[in-house]
């Protein structure tokens, strides 16, 4: 299992239905290099809380995304029915993988941890900067950049 330090206000928590997942247990396999190498380098991977309300189980639902893999599973149900009303109102949550779990009897079944904290409004603006920027949708900067759009 990997890690990274705890953020301050954040919750760490084991991603439910993971087994339900197209392509699991490869899916999870895929991300433990990836979550290890991160980490080493004192980062660590992305994930991503989106609501679903339609959920036909749960309309509480929050799906846990990671984006090389896709959804993973989703947010445990008694977490997601206190997190989903506050997405509902505009509340973001960051999320990063703490790692791939594996359990001493059953290593042919991964888990995963990940850890989610409400997002700052400077990390919110960073990571629509860097998903934009992913897209090709920021030109290079020019000089009316610098000058206020007065050429």
């Amino acid at each position: 299992m990997t890690g990274t330090l705890p953020r301050p206000g954040s919750l760490k928590f084991r991603v439910a239905g993971v087994t339900f997942i197209d392509g699991y247990p490869g899916n999870l396999l895929r991300l433990r290099e990836p979550a290890d190498a991160a980490w080493v380098a004192g980062e660590c991977l992305a994930a991503v809380l989106r609501r679903n309300p339609a959920n036909p189980y749960d309309s509480n639902a929050v799906e846990v995304h990671v984006p090389s893999v896709g959804m993973v599973g989703h947010m445990p149900a008694h977490l997601a029915a206190r997190a989903a009303p506050h997405m509902d109102a505009g509340v973001t949550f960051a999320a990063e993988v703490v790692g791939v779990a594996f359990d001493d009897l059953h290593p042919d079944k991964p888990g995963l941890e990940v850890r989610v904290w409400r997002e700052t409004t400077e990390e919110r603006h960073e990571r629509m900067m860097d998903e934009a920027i992913r897209r090709n949708e920021i030109d290079a900067l020019t000089d009316d950049a610098y000058d206020g759009g007065a050429s």
